[in-house]
């Protein structure tokens, strides 16, 4: 397993800082014992065999049948060849075959699958309808909008896979998932691939939360800053020059460093917004500020370390989710349901017209 790590300093430093580097260690190491043991059990395999296969990694196709690694060489129709010739066995073509529903019995209740997907943005608003960004504001506030004043939903499945974004966006987001509880609609939050930053910020304004084992979590931190460009114009013999009214209305400007009143500023907006965040997942996780400020620092966990720390609520990938979600709704787990995909992906045409 590699893990490539992005450790934002303000030093000159050309190495990670320790403390990021001995987080991303903790991370990868909670990585690793959950593939070594998902691999030695599904492969019949001793911990230790599997670690000595790790370390002779990566092997050719032949290899890996031999080490016991995979159970055979087919091409992919070849599979699905052999997958139709079982008995009893149908091949349903969808990503979410779980949710594969009878032709027998149309299910008689609706619950919204609500994804978050991407780089969390601040969008605007395209004439009411949805945008094509699964990580704009518009676009997630509208779709909740849209399920919680549906009458025929009944509940709402919030699926997270961002690494975070504007915070500003992120808050907003969050504020209308806090709104289930005025519309009487149970929320669950499903944590996929990653809900960090802003993405995590967002899942704690729900009430319940899961998390798969290896998602990204948590990220509890903020940062900001810009480029200075100004040494790449030196080199060319190009200056800049601006007129601005106010101390520090220009501080954005990337042909010059930040002047010492434009530092002071923007790392007041950082803390402050650092702080708001912490509070933000103390009340959600009702756990006390000084955990959460030990917790926090940008460090990320894994799922399962997630939730012994208290950061989500149960371990458990989309399934669990909706298995969750009809507790909630009190209903029978085998019973099946009508699932609206929010939001909707434009069609070509509208995606002409959206720009």
């Amino acid at each position: 397993i590699r893990l490539v790590g992005l450790s934002v300093r303000t030093n000159n430093k050309n190495e990670m800082d320790p403390n990021a580097k001995e987080n991303l260690t903790t991370l990868l190491e909670s990585l690793n014992e959950q593939v070594t043991k998902q691999l030695s059990q599904s492969r019949k395999k001793t911990i230790q065999e599997i670690k000595a296969l790790m370390d002779q990694a990566p092997f050719t196709s032949k290899q890996s049948v031999e080490n016991g690694l995979v159970d055979g060489v087919l091409f992919e129709e070849e599979v699905l060849s052999t997958i139709e010739d079982l008995k009893g066995c149908e091949l349903i073509k969808d990503s979410l075959y779980s949710l594969h529903q009878s032709h027998h019995q149309k299910p008689k209740t609706t619950i919204a699958l609500i994804s978050l997907e991407g780089a969390i943005e601040s969008e605007q608003e395209r004439d009411g309808s949805y945008s094509i960004n699964k990580g704009g504001d518009k676009t997630l506030t509208k779709a909740l909008k849209d399920a919680f004043e549906a009458p025929e939903v009944k509940g709402i499945l919030l699926r997270i896979n961002s690494g975070g974004g504007s915070a500003v966006a992120s808050e907003t987001i969050g504020h209308w998932v806090k709104k289930s509880e005025e519309h009487k609609k149970p929320l669950v939050i499903s944590m996929s691939d990653a809900a960090a930053s802003g993405g995590y910020l967002i899942a704690v304004c729900g009430k319940t939360i899961l998390a798969n084992p290896a998602t990204i979590t948590g990220s509890i931190g903020v940062f900001s800053g810009k480029f200075n460009t100004q040494e790449f114009w030196k080199k060319w013999g190009i200056t800049w020059d601006n007129v601005s009214i106010g101390k520090n209305s220009s501080m954005w400007a990337m042909t010059r460093p930040y002047s010492e009143s434009e530092k002071e500023r923007l790392n007041a907006s950082i803390d402050a917004i650092y702080d708001h965040f912490k509070q933000l997942v103390s009340v959600g996780r009702n756990l006390d500020i000084q955990k959460i400020s030990e917790l926090a620092k940008g460090r990320v966990y894994t799922g399962l370390q997630a939730k012994e720390l208290g950061l989500v609520d149960q371990v458990g990938g989309l399934l669990v989710s909706l298995d969750v979600l009809k507790e909630q709704m009190s209903l029978d787990k085998k019973e099946q349901l009508n699932v609206w995909y929010m939001p909707q992906s434009l069609g070509a045409l509208e995606k002409i017209l959206s720009i």
